[in-house]
């Protein structure tokens, strides 16, 4: 190990974090994960985290105890998040900031690490920022993850015409946060350049750094895909923006795919489905799983992935994992933003209903066009969303020095 090698070993550094990372069931979770245990290897890092399980943390608590100096979870249930973002209205926080403010977390980052001199303070999801900013150190960082300001004033044409003077000023007071915490801040990353550009806008973008999500491809191997007309879309069916993806796939775009493909079936696959979604299952045609322990086995039991998504922000995680797992993947623009796909080439992109109809027929006829989309994708996954890339970005916008794994 040389000098500077062992200076970086000898950074302090306190890890913030919305949700604790375990059990991996988000993008956020994996994004926490795969950075706090990069960032553990090379530095003393410290980990501070919110989780809303009460139990079942102890056992990966262990198993992650040995990277890091110390770990502490705290609880912090949805009736809690909810009863703080009521009162938000009186506070200076947007409403979804001010459910993350936990007292417990307060007291105890001011009563565990109160006498210690921290190099950089990194905090994982901009929920976590009024912590981060309250701590003093040589270099606060904080990673946005998506730029929640741009989801809200994308949802608001879509939204009840009651709720949408609500959401308007929701979206304001966020976009104000957000740019606060840029201009405060030392260093910024985020998943998406259009996010990123959204929070800036013409000021200086030298603090930023583009920090994508990754996949852990060692897990999510290629393998081609299955000639058997089974569709998936994937995605917790409580967000908004899935849920209003899923009820248009079963609605508008399933019935003309099976005029053309009889046999096809499509696998609506995440948790937390609301009522309309569970009504959409129909035993034959159309399967709704809820939430599943792994979502590998039904990616590998899939011939071609959806994403017909029309709103929200960021990188979709679930894109990522099907083009590394040899899925090939038919995506409006906003569901594949931020990923440099060509069309035809490692993804096919479609935006209205018979683009969505006449793309899948297409490819669920011809095999051997998905299986060469499937390889080019996985090289683009290989190239540029793999692990490896999430540690060159830390190192390059924290300033550290890359070491061996």
């Amino acid at each position: 190990m040389n000098q500077s090698e062992k200076g970086s070993k000898n950074l302090n550094i306190l890890f913030l974090a919305s949700t604790f990372p375990w059990p991996l069931e988000s993008g956020l979770s994996h994004r926490v994960y795969a950075s706090a245990i990069y960032l553990a290897r090379r530095c003393r890092v410290t980990l501070y985290g919110l989780s809303k399980y009460s139990k079942g943390v102890s056992s990966p608590l262990e198993s992650m105890s040995s990277s890091f100096q110390r770990i502490r979870v705290l609880p912090i249930t949805r009736e809690e998040k909810i009863r703080r973002a009521i009162f938000s209205p009186f506070s200076r926080l947007p409403w979804r900031v001010s459910g993350f403010q936990s007292r417990r977390l307060k007291k105890a980052l001011s009563t565990d690490l109160a006498d210690t001199r921290w190099d950089i303070v990194y905090a994982v999801d901009s929920n976590m920022a009024p912590y981060a900013l309250s701590i003093p150190s040589r270099l606060t960082a904080i990673d946005f993850t998506d730029a929640y300001s741009r989801y809200w004033k994308s949802i608001l044409a879509f939204s009840p015409l009651i709720l949408r003077p609500l959401i308007y000023i929701e979206y304001l007071r966020m976009l104000s946060f957000e740019r606060e915490i840029y201009r405060r801040a030392d260093r910024c990353f985020i998943a998406s350049p259009v996010d990123r550009d959204f929070i800036s806008g013409d000021g200086d973008r030298k603090k930023w750094t583009i920090l994508p999500n990754t996949v852990d491809t060692n897990h999510f191997t290629f393998q081609p895909p299955p000639h058997n007309h089974h569709l998936i879309f994937v995605g917790r069916m409580s967000y908004l923006p899935n849920k209003q993806a899923a009820l248009r796939l079963c609605r508008e775009i399933m019935p003309g795919i099976i005029r053309r493909i009889p046999d096809a079936v499509l696998f609506l696959v995440g948790s937390n489905p609301p009522p309309e979604i569970l009504a959409l299952d129909n035993g034959s045609s159309i399967r709704v799983t809820g939430a599943v322990d792994k979502i590998l086995p039904y990616l590998r039991d899939s011939e071609v992935l959806l994403c017909p998504l029309s709103l929200g922000t960021g990188t979709r995680l679930k894109v990522l994992e099907a083009m590394a797992a040899g899925i090939p993947v038919i995506s409006s623009n906003t569901g594949c933003e931020g990923i440099p796909v060509s069309t035809g080439k490692d993804i096919i992109l479609a935006e209205t209903n018979d683009q969505f109809i006449r793309e899948t027929s297409n490819l669920l006829k011809s095999p051997g066009l998905g299986n060469q989309i499937s390889l080019k994708a996985r090289r683009l996954v290989e190239d540029k969303y793999s692990q490896d890339e999430i540690g060159r970005c830390l190192t390059e916008g924290l300033s550290l020095t890359a070491g061996p794994d």
